[in-house]
């Protein structure tokens, strides 16, 4: 089985990338996911998206998730260590808010070492250098495989399994006239 560690880009753009009239079907799988081990959120990744005034549905749905994952949400501070000495760029050290990047590479690190086969799911794929490198570039130094969120998606499609993909509009009535 493989463990699916979404970074907070991913769950930002569920939002855009799943109808509004789908969404509820989308995490409801999704939590399925998370309750089988399949899926995996850092606790910092589930502050980056939950803590404003006015959580959105993935935001709101991923603070739901906290308490019911399969795996630890937060990763040995060694692996964060480990991270940071093979990809110190993957923070932006000009910022002063914390950023989940090397706790969800560590998390995932920490995983591997488990004996679990995992890949993280995020869409921050381009390096902004001098300032920061995109997580699938931190990854690859760490030798963590990464997929971006429309790769995700096409496995949450699974149509072998009798599964909608869940960016389908189809079935979906337009109200945009009401």
């Amino acid at each position: 089985m493989k463990v699916h560690v979404l970074d907070s880009s991913t769950i930002v753009n569920l939002k855009s990338e799943i109808p509004v009239g789908k969404q509820w079907e989308f995490f409801k799988r999704l939590e399925a996911k998370v309750d089988a081990g399949e899926v995996a959120i850092a606790k910092s990744v589930i502050r980056e998206v939950s803590d404003v005034q006015h959580p959105d549905m993935p935001g709101a749905w991923a603070r739901g998730m906290q308490d019911r994952m399969q795996h630890p949400l937060e990763p040995d501070p060694a692996s964060v260590a480990a991270v940071m000495a093979k990809a110190p760029e993957v923070v932006d050290q000009s910022s002063d808010r914390e950023e989940a990047d090397p706790e969800v590479i560590g998390l995932a690190l920490d995983m591997i070492a488990a004996g679990h086969d995992v890949v993280v799911v995020t869409d921050d794929a381009v390096d902004r250098m001098p300032i920061k490198i995109a997580m699938t570039t931190a990854c690859g130094r760490c030798g963590v495989q990464c997929m971006s969120t429309t790769e995700f998606l096409d496995l949450m499609a699974a149509p072998e399994d009798g599964l909608d993909d869940p960016r389908d509009n189809e079935g979906l009535e337009d109200d945009a006239g009401l």
